[in-house]
């Protein structure tokens, strides 16, 4: 569980585990490009922020399945947060 009302600045392209170092928040990860499965995660707010999920996290050995990402399931070594629409900040 991360802690409440932490953010960071993060460049376009920057993955969750960065996001999260970034904030000062120690994330878990094995190999830092979603193929042994140690970042999946739950995201209990902010999934429309994220990119798409990619193949990499999609892959059988990720066990992450269209259905999982619904209920909020990413793997932090894939996920970006996407700029926000409108120009407000």
């Amino acid at each position: 569980v991360l802690p409440s009302g932490v953010t960071a600045e993060v460049p376009p392209g920057t993955n969750l585990i960065q996001a999260g170092e970034a904030a000062g928040v120690e994330m878990e990860a094995g190999c830092f490009n979603c193929s042994c499965g140690t970042c999946v995660a739950e995201v209990v707010d902010g999934m429309e922020n994220l990119s798409e999920p990619t193949p990499e996290e999609l892959a059988k050995e990720m066990d992450i399945t269209p259905e999982k990402v619904l209920r909020g399931i990413r793997a932090n070594g894939g996920a970006r947060p996407q700029p926000r629409r409108g120009g407000g900040g």
